[in-house]
């Protein structure tokens, strides 16, 4: 990222809320639905409300009870004491000035998105030019990380290599992909146009190189629009687009195409908030899946979600100790012959987004990327040793590496042991 450069740091600093203090883990423990830094002292934890809260000076994005805490959370953390037997994780930064930078074009970036998504393009348009073209820019991009994921993803992954080729072979040519749980907010861009014509051009270099005459994207949740929408585009040399949106729940009832591939952007598997039993129930075993998620640690969440309730078969390399301990329980040897995946996102866009449970975690929407087969492993037949030989490992995609951290133990969807949920 651009931004994160101009800030002179690599990564961004995800979960920097501090919860290990003694205080906040009381409170959570109280209340586990305290927001911090909204309702909730983002240093302590005690109660506050809009008459007792003192605001950071710089953002005004974060609460606090007292100047006191105020200025204790902005106090850079003490070294860690690193021993030779484990490797700890630093601490959180709390509301360092970088939090305090990012957390500030949160502004300029809600108010980029009021423009694009009011009638009135000149709403909310305060500031200088160059701030608002660089909060569009931001916006956009974040938009456009919906169709570079799914068309560049899908042509590099292992795990659709079969499906792709299937589909080539198909007598129709076409390539039927459903994108569960999309809104019209997101996946949408709240325009219907603008999103196919985005889908095609990102998906042209897909249908040529792979031989697919038709591919079909049907969006499908309860968010998408009232009415269900069918936008065509052509994609040149006689390849075309299908774009389909169903405002309903992924169940038994479902009454549309069926599917080679799905995807889930964002899709929340751990937030207590959601439910996804009946709508991961209801997918065929076999049928090889994409899920982007907001933070690594999400991520983690969500594979460890799907593999212990027997929808992911295979954990992806580099996170089997992290999720079945040191020994990576009946992973493949060293993820031999292994289809599934987990890495940073490299086509994620770059708007910085502000938690809505804790105020100092930062996210980016589709930061980070996992897939394989639903279920247990691949149900068609297998590859040729061939197209084996074509097939790109993690590492051929040019992915960025997996930062190793602590183990994630047992169930992922309580705030205090996934920070990242939203």
């Amino acid at each position: 990222m651009d931004l994160l450069a101009s800030l002179n740091i690599d990564a961004l600093p995800e979960q920097q809320t501090r919860i290990s203090d003694d205080r906040v883990r009381s409170a959570l423990e109280k209340d586990p639905d305290i927001k911090l830094g909204f309702n909730a002292c983002c240093n302590c934890g005690c109660s506050i409300d809009d008459k007792t809260s003192v605001a950071c000076k710089g953002c005004k994005r974060v609460l606090y009870c007292s100047n006191k805490c105020r200025a204790e959370d902005a106090d850079p953390p003490p070294i860690p004491d690193v021993g030779d037997e484990e490797e700890m994780m630093p601490e959180s930064l709390g509301h360092s000035s970088i939090m305090c930078a990012l957390l500030r074009l949160c502004d300029d970036d809600e108010d980029a998105d009021e423009r694009r998504n009011s009638k009135n393009k000149t709403a909310a348009a305060v500031g200088k030019e160059t701030n608002k073209q660089n909060a569009d820019d931001r916006v956009r991009s974040e938009l456009e990380s919906y169709p570079a994921t799914l068309a560049n993803i899908i042509t590099d992954g292992p795990c659709y290599q079969e499906v792709l080729l299937s589909s080539s072979r198909s007598k129709r040519k076409e390539l039927v992909v459903h994108v569960i749980g999309a809104s019209y907010e997101a996946e949408l861009w709240y325009n219907l146009e603008d999103a196919a014509d985005a889908y095609s051009e990102a998906l042209e270099n897909l249908a040529i190189t792979k031989k697919v005459r038709t591919v079909r994207i049907i969006f499908i949740g309860p968010e998408c629009p009232k009415d269900d929408v069918n936008e065509e585009r052509d994609m040149g040399n006689n390849t075309r687009l299908i774009l389909e949106t169903s405002r309903q729940n992924y169940d038994k009832s479902l009454s549309t195409t069926a599917a080679n591939l799905l995807v889930f952007f964002n899709p929340g598997f751990t937030c207590p908030d959601y439910d996804w039993g009946s709508a991961l129930s209801h997918i065929k075993p076999g049928t090889p899946f994409l899920v982007t998620t907001n933070t690594e640690m999400e991520g983690i969440s969500d594979v460890q979600y799907l593999h212990e309730r027997g929808w992911m078969d295979n954990i992806p390399p580099g996170i089997e100790d992290i999720i079945m301990g040191e020994s990576g329980g009946n992973m493949k040897e060293e993820g031999k012959g292994c289809t599934s995946f987990f890495s940073e996102n490299p086509y994620a866009g770059s708007r910085v987004r502000q938690s809505g449970t804790m105020a100092n975690d930062l996210y980016v929407k589709n930061k980070w990327v996992f897939g394989g087969f639903f279920g247990k492993e691949s149900a068609t037949k297998p590859v040729s040793s061939k197209r084996k030989n074509e097939e790109k490992s993690n590492e051929d995609q040019n992915l960025p590496p997996l930062k190793k951290k602590h183990k994630v133990k047992g169930s992922g969807n309580s705030k205090k042991k996934n920070p990242a949920l939203i």
